[in-house]
């Protein structure tokens, strides 16, 4: 009973720790100087950083951000990479170096 009661109190806190610790790494982005939507595309058109702001929840505010993307990241949505040709879902990114992680990880 005590190891069970021990378990749920460790498992509480890293849950708690967790998300202080991505809360707060997310508040990071609007202590940037500048914009985050065009440092996430420095070279897009006006019209692309604005969608880049209301897709990614930038234009919300630190906790509308934050909220959003823990709502995206609970449903497996990572979010979008927007460098390159074009928009990529990071979940795609991340399935794509996979194999290469397996090969140094072995």
């Amino acid at each position: 009973m005590n190891t069970l009661l021990n378990i749920t109190r460790r498992l509480v806190s890293v849950i708690v720790v967790l998300l202080l610790a991505t809360f707060f790494l997310s508040c990071l982005v609007f202590l940037l100087p500048g914009n985050p939507a065009e440092i996430m595309a420095p070279v897009g058109a006006p019209e692309f950083i604005d969608i880049i702001s209301e897709d990614a929840a930038l234009d919300k505010g630190p906790i509308g951000y934050y909220f959003n993307w823990l709502g995206n990241l609970l449903q497996g949505d990572l979010g979008s990479y927007y460098l390159g040709t074009a928009e990529t879902p990071v979940s795609d990114r991340v399935v794509d170096a996979i194999p290469a992680s397996l090969q140094l990880i072995v």
